[in-house]
């Protein structure tokens, strides 16, 4: 699978990103929502979204510019802001890009996908990328990848854990 890992500069503070209107929903695989409650009962909840159907940062334009300067030129680009709470899981999984897919006309393989942490990392924040936990990242860090890879996020920790999801395809021409 195709993954790196990068770094933008940091144009948020955790006060603009806590006071985002946060919802929470279910994970958009309804086999992987149930066979979550069977093996971790009703405790697997997935944290909390704002994306592109609620109020965005005015910095997300300045983040997809750091992006491009970073190597990953997305086009047709979606946000979502996310929140999880201390307990809150989101159980190894892939991705299935469903409504991207559908609103875009695109193919699994041609969508990137981009975790940029929004804090420092703190013990007890939970992040694994097809089976290497990566930790001790600073704001600003970045995990790429193209397709559905395999990957996991938690909060065992004591605050709330921010990051930022952009889904995308690669433009070639830049």
């Amino acid at each position: 699978m195709t993954w790196f890992q990068g770094r933008i500069p940091v144009r948020w503070t955790l006060e603009e990103v806590d006071g985002l209107d946060w919802v929470r929903e279910d994970f958009n695989d309804p086999v992987m929502n149930r066979t979550w409650l069977e093996l971790y009962g009703p405790i697997a909840r997935t944290g909390y979204q704002a994306d592109h159907r609620s109020r965005q940062l005015a910095c997300n334009g300045h983040i997809i510019r750091d992006l491009v300067a970073a190597g990953i030129a997305l086009t047709r680009t979606g946000l979502s802001y996310y929140k999880m709470m201390p307990g809150d899981i989101l159980p190894y999984h892939s991705d299935t890009y469903a409504r991207y897919r559908a609103y875009h006309g695109v193919e699994i393989d041609d969508i990137w996908r981009v975790i940029v942490f929004l804090q420092d990392w703190q013990p007890g924040f939970l992040f694994e990328m097809e089976g290497r936990p990566i930790t001790q990242y600073r704001a600003g860090d970045f995990v790429a990848w193209q397709g559905s890879a395999e990957h996991m996020a938690g909060n065992l920790g004591r605050v709330p854990r921010y990051t930022l999801q952009i889904t995308g395809v690669m433009d070639r021409g830049l």
